[in-house]
């Protein structure tokens, strides 16, 4: 298990002047949880038993990261292609129209929702009734704010109220970004699956504005807003008109989420002047799995937003 003082002996990563530093006598490792956990189990093995678990993790810790780093690398090429794409789709739409080869046009890159239509089948929404009727029980339990554990779907609540607020002091900026969301018609929508998002925080939020709804009508509520046919491989309220839910019934995650291209305009538009047209560059992939294409994702269309 020697080695070189300057590189962990575990996932073989030179170590950092900090962590040399912090070494002394020990072992040297880095910081990484796994790395350390690994040596800290040294004191409660037998040695031979040690070495051959020893050997066996540290290989599984190297390839884990060689995997990631190779993921990475993809990640970054995709995002590498993409650009140049988009550079020269941008130069030959102000070739082929000069009346905006002055103006610093922007460019927001947006995904696809899935598009197949399929009749919705019993046991999608014998799942999704299960959802609900848990997300009841679950917000029964919560007597106010504070009760909600920490996680995405409180935190969700903080994102909408976001949203809610640049719709009010930007409307401009809240109108285009939804021109964005037809345009992309559920590119997010995808991993909804057959809970929507929807949480305890959800209902909990529904039973502060109805208090007198029980375990039955809230279920009823929510199953009397499914369409007869909806987007198969997606979330079981999108269908080709976009959500089925009205936005007080949705949950907080997709009422304040916009896609990172959107943040990012979004962002820019509240200090700036809006814009009088933005191209939008749309790719085959959804939001989740742009990076699963070994290729990379094929523009569909760009669309002038103006």
């Amino acid at each position: 298990m020697s080695h070189s003082s300057k590189h962990c002996i575990v996932c073989d990563l030179p170590l950092t002047h900090s962590e040399l530093l912090l070494l002394g006598n020990s072992e040297a490792v880095c910081k990484s949880v796994f790395c350390q956990r690994l040596i800290s189990q040294k004191d409660t093995m037998h040695p031979s038993a040690y070495k051959a678990h020893f050997d066996f993790q540290r290989k599984r810790i190297i390839e884990k990261r060689l995997q990631d780093q190779a993921k990475e690398k993809h990640k970054n090429s995709i995002i590498e292609k993409e650009k140049a794409e988009t550079e020269y789709l941008l130069k030959e739409f102000t070739k082929n129209n000069p009346q905006y080869n002055t103006q610093n046009l922007p460019v927001v890159n947006l995904p696809i929702g899935l598009q197949t239509l399929a009749a919705m089948d019993d046991l999608r929404i014998e799942k999704y009734r299960e959802h609900i009727q848990h997300c009841f029980e679950v917000a029964s339990e919560y007597k106010d704010f504070s009760d909600i554990p920490e996680d995405q779907h409180k935190s969700s609540v903080v994102h909408a109220k976001t949203a809610e607020r640049l719709y009010s002091e930007h409307p401009e900026v809240a109108e285009i970004s939804d021109r964005f969301c037809t345009i992309c018609k559920g590119g997010c929508c995808s991993e909804g699956a057959n809970f929507a998002y929807i949480s305890g925080v959800t209902i909990w939020r529904l039973l502060q504005r109805q208090p007198s709804l029980n375990a039955d009508d809230v279920v009823k509520l929510y199953l009397d807003h499914l369409s007869e046919h909806s987007i198969e491989g997606s979330c079981i309220n999108q269908t080709e008109k976009g959500c089925s839910l009205p936005k007080e019934l949705r949950s907080d995650v997709c009422n304040g989420y916009y896609c990172s291209e959107l943040q990012v305009f979004q962002k820019t538009y509240r200090e700036e002047p809006l814009p009088t047209l933005v191209l939008a560059v749309q790719r085959t992939n959804t939001h989740w799995n742009r990076f699963d294409s070994k290729e990379g994702n094929t523009v569909i269309q760009v669309h002038v937003v103006e």
